[in-house]
């Protein structure tokens, strides 16, 4: 584990690890999976309304940033997108890796297992 994590960090490093172990790849839920394929732009649920107004991500390079167990970018491969993963855990963006392939989706993933110590956006 690197350093120069903060204490905060290295606990929530740890957590999601055990996380990630404990947990197997679920079917995708199609129903899930379509709300975010083209929702309405009058919806009431904050995610989906994130989702209209990623318009038309064919082609596009989409970055999860704090992806977790990646859920959201099921909806944005089947949307045409290369999605980048990012997240403080290696084991959750591997987890969600290892799920994508063993599905066979033909979409191209970069996985990325990298922890920034500032994001210039943040100040």
């Amino acid at each position: 584990m690197d350093p120069r994590l903060a204490e905060r960090d290295r606990a929530e490093v740890l957590r999601s690890a055990d996380e990630a172990r404990k947990m197997v790849v679920p079917p995708v839920n199609r129903t899930q999976v379509e709300r975010y394929l083209n929702p309405p732009s009058n919806t009431a649920y904050p995610l989906e309304y994130a989702f209209h107004l990623l318009g038309d991500v064919r082609g596009k390079t989409v970055l999860d940033f704090g992806c977790g167990t990646g859920e959201n970018l099921v909806p944005l491969v089947e949307r045409g997108a290369r999605v980048i993963g990012m997240d403080i855990s290696p084991e959750l963006v591997l987890w969600r890796g290892n799920g994508l392939i063993k599905r066979g989706w033909k979409a191209r993933c970069r996985w990325r297992r990298r922890m920034t110590r500032a994001c210039p956006m943040s100040r």
